[in-house]
């Protein structure tokens, strides 16, 4: 997937996408920590099933279904302390490349 380095036990299925956005299903296995990429895009993600500790930028918040987390464009970010089948809705504007 264009924009991911995927690490075993984290999958990535593009949902679709316009001109304007990209939508995609994210998964992590309990205890895997996702190594994300900086992206171009604003992000938004949307905590479907499980937990996780999100971290954006300097910031630790916990996360779960539910919840809702805004990464700005140019902004570090990942996941960890993923638990109970963490699935996410990923969307970024604008779309991957």
């Amino acid at each position: 997937m264009a924009g991911f380095d995927l690490v075993a036990g984290a999958t990535v299925t593009d949902l679709g996408r316009t001109a304007d956005m990209s939508v995609l299903l994210y998964a992590l296995a309990d205890g895997v920590a996702d190594p994300q990429p900086v992206h171009e895009q604003d992000e938004v993600y949307v905590v479907l099933t499980g937990n996780a500790t999100a971290v954006v930028g300097e910031e630790r918040t916990d996360v779960c279904a539910g919840s809702v987390l805004i990464v700005p464009a140019g902004t570090a970010h990942h996941f960890d302390q993923t638990q109970g089948g963490f699935v996410a809705v990923a969307v970024f504007a604008p779309p991957l490349t």
